[in-house]
């Protein structure tokens, strides 16, 4: 994760660093100032310390509650850990268990760390409170795509007129511009690949092509005394390839759907008693409205769960 994270910061360098000779990264136009464009991609590198690489030896609770499997700390939560293999080969008897399991609504990473922002601050939980770093990253795709096309827009004038070394420098600022750019627009996909959370990919579609066959000269002798289109027909060939898209699976923003619902394991629950909370993130587990939804569902059942009139 630190080195998706550090490629990411390096990514979003690029444009500015290349528009302006020095790594200052003053890019004006994103709140909450000059270094905001970097700063949503630490975002996710905080989050990553805060929620995954903690100290193994704090405890979850203040009172450092033992449990069956004795006292839990962050470390029972790792991989291959007592606590977790315990669970996961449980054969008791089976416990009454609700399952209610967030599924955080795209992009789940940058509603992650604005969530991870408001869990900081001693306030209400609001409706907006996952939208700060959406809205920066989505300024900043702006941003970087305009300037990718300014400076290719720069480029080709200077090609026009000859001056093919200004032509060339304006392409690689552009290129510099563009990597950023895809790379916020890639990020949600490599972040849900790092947390679990990616499926693979499908067939997306096809994407027509057109691959000339005739030389330069067979060309500009059909073209321009036919038109476009005959001079394609007679000089290229029509085809299409195939493009892929990543298929997400649902989660948190930090633990995939088969986590949360004990996939694989003796403690899977029945599908009605999984209650999935929508547009709910990792951060906003205690006080999102639709946990609330799904707590009071969990208290209104009629079967072992209800809870009685007193």
């Amino acid at each position: 994760m630190e080195s998706t994270i550090t490629n990411g910061v390096d990514q979003i360098a690029k444009g500015p660093t290349a528009l302006n000779g020095v790594p200052v990264f003053m890019i004006t136009g994103i709140p909450p100032g000059p270094i905001a464009s970097i700063g949503i991609a630490k975002k996710l590198r905080q989050i990553i310390r805060n929620q995954v690489t903690g100290d193994p030896d704090i405890p979850i609770t203040p009172a450092n509650a033992t449990t069956f499997y004795g006292a839990q700390t962050f470390a029972d939560l790792q991989q291959n850990s007592t606590y977790m293999n315990g669970i996961n080969s449980f054969s008791g008897t089976p416990m009454q268990r609700l399952v209610i399991w967030g599924n955080e609504s795209s992009p789940i990473h940058w509603r992650l760390a604005s969530s991870q922002d408001k869990a900081n601050q001693a306030t209400a939980w609001a409706s907006n409170d996952d939208q700060t770093f959406v809205s920066y990253a989505s300024t900043a795709v702006n941003l970087y795509d305009a300037q990718y096309a300014n400076q290719l827009s720069i480029a080709a004038t200077n090609n026009a007129f000859g001056n093919f070394p200004a032509g060339i420098y304006h392409t690689w600022i552009a290129n510099e511009w563009k990597a950023g750019r895809d790379w916020l627009n890639q990020s949600e996909s490599l972040w849900a690949n790092l947390i679990g959370a990616n499926t693979g990919t499908i067939l997306g579609g096809f994407i027509n092509t057109w691959t000339q066959t005739c030389s330069e000269g067979q060309w500009n002798q059909c073209y321009p005394a036919n038109s476009m289109a005959t001079c394609m027909d007679q000089c290229g060939v029509y085809g299409s390839v195939p493009y892929y898209v990543s298929v997400q699976a649902g989660s948190d923003g930090l633990v995939p759907i088969y986590s949360q619902q004990g996939t694989g394991t003796n403690w899977l629950v029945t599908p009605d008693r999984l209650l999935e909370a929508t547009n709910v993130n990792h951060m906003e587990m205690r006080g999102h409205t639709n946990m609330t939804t799904q707590f009071n569902n969990a208290f209104n059942r009629t079967d072992f769960f209800r809870t009685p009139v007193w």
